[in-house]
């Protein structure tokens, strides 16, 4: 469920985004033309027993898992390049993420 209550289908979800400052949910858009992220908490699960329950915080502890960019292979840039020329990546996500890749 997202904040307001309402059903969350992971179908319909377009755009997913994380932030390092709420580690207890996520934020998604249902439509690309949407502006604005809605949020979801993860903190919760809801059970048939016994509601709603609280689950394990995530440790506060934890280290990087690397410490610099991974890099790309040549063959996917190439792959991703010709999605981007065939409109399969728009080119607004292209400058946005790809090009710096």
């Amino acid at each position: 469920m997202d904040e307001h209550g309402n059903q969350l289908k992971w179908q319909e979800i377009k755009v997913l985004k994380v932030e390092k400052d709420s580690p207890m949910s996520f934020f998604f858009k249902t439509s690309f033309s949407d502006t604005e992220f809605k949020k979801c908490w993860v903190n919760k699960k809801k059970t048939r027993r016994t509601g709603v329950v609280s689950t394990s915080k995530i440790p506060s502890n934890l280290s990087r898992a690397y410490t610099e960019k991974i890099p790309l292979s040549d063959a996917k840039k190439k792959d991703i390049q010709e999605l981007v020329d065939k409109n399969v990546i728009p080119k607004s996500y292209y400058d946005i993420f790809y090009k710096n890749v």
